[in-house]
């Protein structure tokens, strides 16, 4: 029988009874809901239980190959948060917000990552990992193959996939987020001390309950209609 750890269990049979009860108008319900939080409640703290499935859900995330080439830090700190608020020029979310994921990416390619994901990919299929070799040189013969800039570029669109995991599953708790792209990398790295790890800060987000006094919570949302964003061919 399967084992399963403290996080896999925290989507046992009760859970997934009452996940399976959500509707499609629950879901848009909490997009709706859900902004940028401009101002949080600093007296309100998350949960252990609801950190945990806001971390399920972003290891739950699609990513290219199944490689997720980044790290999440989840800052709960105040001193640690104080220096992160003025890495991002003074953006008070962050030192309001009960905790602060931090998305940092791979700063180059590492082969030992698909290694690494072969192995674990054998063991989940029962197969050995030779069958899937070919499967392993094809992703080092793409990645090989991709300049600097490309792969930067391509490490961060793996991350703001998994950001978008966090905001939905925090919009669902009704957990409040604000997700940032504004802040000094270098001073968020140092401060992390990321460089020596081998990754790049690439998104913030704080997390927690929002300040009723928050005047943005009441505005509408401003978006393009579903005519001018969508066309079917």
């Amino acid at each position: 029988m399967r084992r399963w750890d403290f996080t896999q269990n925290l989507f046992s049979r009760t859970m997934r009874k009452q996940l399976k009860t959500r509707t499609m108008t629950d879901l848009l319900t909490a997009l709706e809901w859900r902004y940028a939080t401009k101002s949080f409640n600093s007296s309100v703290r998350l949960t252990d239980l609801q950190l945990d499935v806001l971390k399920k859900a972003v290891q739950l995330s699609v990513s290219s190959f199944g490689l997720q080439p980044y790290k999440v830090f989840i800052i709960d700190s105040q001193e640690v948060k104080s220096a992160i608020m003025e890495a991002a020029y003074g953006q008070k979310q962050i030192g309001e917000a009960s905790h602060v994921f931090v998305f940092a990416h791979q700063r180059q390619y590492q082969s030992k990552e698909v290694e690494d994901l072969i192995v674990k990919l054998a063991e989940n299929q029962g197969r050995k990992v030779e069958e899937l070799q070919p499967y392993q040189q094809s992703i080092d013969s793409w990645m090989g193959a991709m300049s600097d800039e490309k792969l930067e570029t391509w490490m961060s669109s793996q991350v703001h996939i998994a950001m978008n995991n966090l905001l939905l599953a925090a919009a669902t708790l009704g957990i409040d987020s604000c997700p940032m792209g504004g802040f000094d990398i270098e001073k968020v790295d140092d401060i992390l001390g990321l460089k020596s790890e081998g990754l790049k800060s690439c998104l913030i987000v704080p997390v927690g309950v929002r300040n009723d006094k928050d005047i943005y919570a009441n505005y509408p949302k401003t978006r393009k209609s579903i005519s001018e964003l969508f066309e079917v061919r």
